[in-house]
């Protein structure tokens, strides 16, 4: 964090913001530009509108960096830890629904299949972050074990 760039303001009196990395203010989630185009005599009576009604503009929108990085965090940390290596994890999956569908499943399907889960659920709501992230994971994963198996038959 810059401590000698300006600050931002937003619509909370007294609250300011040092990060010059957020467009958007983290409390009320006004963005700077929206924020400096309301003029000064007005911005105590938006700020009382958005308290009345809630916040008066939509969260920032999601970018894909944020989305990569999420789901890079995700799949090597929370994920992880609650399932276990994916290449044992998806042999699971795949392997429970090899029964189910009456022919060999393999992970990297596996994977293939839960990122066009993700993707069609996007169809109803595309502004769904996390859908987004799990998406991103899945198709990093999916490339992973891909590689992993490619590598592992060439060796044999």
């Amino acid at each position: 964090m810059k401590r000698d760039a300006a600050p931002a303001a937003c619509c909370h009196d007294d609250y300011e913001w040092f990060d010059e990395t957020l467009s958007w203010c983290p409390a009320c989630r006004i963005t700077n530009a929206f924020w400096a185009a309301i003029p000064p005599s007005k911005r105590g009576s938006r700020r009382r509108e958005a308290e009345r009604n809630g916040p008066f503009l939509p969260a920032p929108p999601i970018t894909e960096p944020d989305v990569l990085s999420d789901a890079h965090a995700l799949i090597r940390g929370q994920r992880r830890s609650d399932y276990g290596d994916p290449e044992t994890n998806f042999g699971r999956i795949a392997a429970l629904w090899s029964v189910v569908l009456q022919h060999e499943v393999t992970p990297v399907q596996v994977a293939q299949c839960m990122a066009q889960l993700k993707l069609a659920r996007l169809i109803h709501t595309p502004d769904h972050h996390d859908s987004w992230v799990d998406a991103a994971g899945y198709i990093g994963l999916g490339s992973h074990l891909a590689t992993t198996t490619t590598t592992q038959e060439t060796a044999k």
